[in-house]
C-alpha cells in the first residue's frame, strides 16, 4: 500500500493489487461483496466495492468490476471514494 498526501494535507490511500488468477481464492470476491452489503454505510461499503472491483479487473471480468464501481457512484455519493470513482468507471468504458 502506498500512502500519499493530497493538496489539503490529509492522507489519501492509493492501493495496487496484483493477482495470480490461478491461485486467487474464489471466496474473496464474494466476501468483499457481502461485507459491502452488510456494512451498508458510506465508509466501509464503497471501500469493499472498490476492492472487489479491482479483483474482478485483475481476473479480467471488467463487466463485474464496472457493476461494483457503479454501485459506489449510485449509492454512496456522501463517501470519500465517490470523489474518485469516475476514473475507475471511465477506464473500463473505453
Amino acid at each position: 500500500m502506498e500512502v500519499q498526501q493530497n493538496s489539503q494535507n490529509s492522507p489519501s490511500t492509493k492501493m495496487h493489487i496484483w493477482v495470480d488468477a490461478d491461485s486467487f481464492p474464489a471466496p474473496a470476491k464474494k466476501t468483499l461483496l457481502k461485507a459491502a452489503k452488510k456494512a451498508n454505510n458510506k465508509t466501509l461499503s464503497p471501500t469493499f466495492l472498490i476492492q472487489a472491483g479491482q479483483l474482478f479487473e485483475a481476473l479480467d471480468k471488467q463487466d463485474r468490476a464496472l457493476e461494483c464501481y457503479k454501485q459506489v457512484k449510485e449509492k454512496y455519493q456522501q463517501s470519500y471514494e465517490y470523489n474518485n470513482i469516475d476514473k475507475y468507471i471511465e477506464r473500463l468504458q473505453k
